[in-house]
């Protein structure tokens, strides 16, 4: 399953690459399509690429693509979860759930797919304890993920386990120490721990001054 992944991203890479000697992505996907009809990997890939594009139209294609991709690859995890991707974007929220659960389900060695169906229950405010164990999970297979462990330390923060979130957000600000973001989220959870706000403040007042500093003037 992770070799899948693998294969998936490195031809999202090459797709792109392609991507900039055509005019549109709508001319390579004609292009692709005629050399590669049934190949699963390159028809996940290229759904990437015209999903990126952000238009109503090329959603459309995208998804055309993908569900193609998954019916030559039905078991494909990297299918799933691109699919659930794009479901995400478009706004159909729970159909993006049933594709990122099917992701983990096929592909529970990956990791990205835990991390996005997380995303997809901490933007609706639910079942933060379910995002939890699916960000720790992913953590353990991807210890290096800043932004899964950013996910965590703010699933954390939703259930009140303070102290918790602020050792995930320490680890994601050491592995990406250039985040405005990441240090903006550990400055406001400083503000917001203990009883007597008086006891943050002085670590909140040095992380965000950092944080500023690193959004352009």
């Amino acid at each position: 399953a992770l070799c899948g992944a693998v294969v998936c991203a490195a031809r999202v890479r090459e797709t792109r690459a392609l991507c900039a000697a055509w005019a549109s992505p709508a001319a390579l996907y004609k292009h692709l399509l005629a050399l590669e009809p049934h190949d699963a990997p390159m028809l996940e890939a290229l759904g990437s690429v015209l999903m990126d594009a952000d238009r109503p139209d090329e959603r459309a294609r995208a998804e055309g693509v993908l569900r193609r991709a998954l019916e030559l690859a039905p078991e494909s995890g990297a299918g799933h979860n691109q699919l659930g991707l794009l479901l995400k974007r478009s706004g159909r929220l729970a159909e993006a759930e049933r594709a990122f659960s099917r992701a983990i389900t096929l592909a529970p060695g990956d990791g990205s797919a835990h991390v996005n169906l997380a995303n997809l229950l901490i933007d609706g405010q639910r079942e933060l304890a379910r995002a939890v164990e699916l960000l720790s999970a992913s953590v353990e297979l991807l210890p290096r993920n800043a932004p899964a462990l950013n996910s965590l330390a703010v699933a954390l923060k939703g259930l009140g386990r303070l102290d918790e979130a602020r050792g995930a957000y320490e680890r994601a600000i050491a592995l990406r120490p250039d985040s405005a973001a990441f240090r903006t989220n550990l400055g406001m959870l400083h503000m917001q721990r203990g009883f007597d706000p008086r006891l943050a403040l002085p670590d909140a007042q040095r992380e965000r001054p950092r944080a500023r500093g690193l959004f352009p003037a």
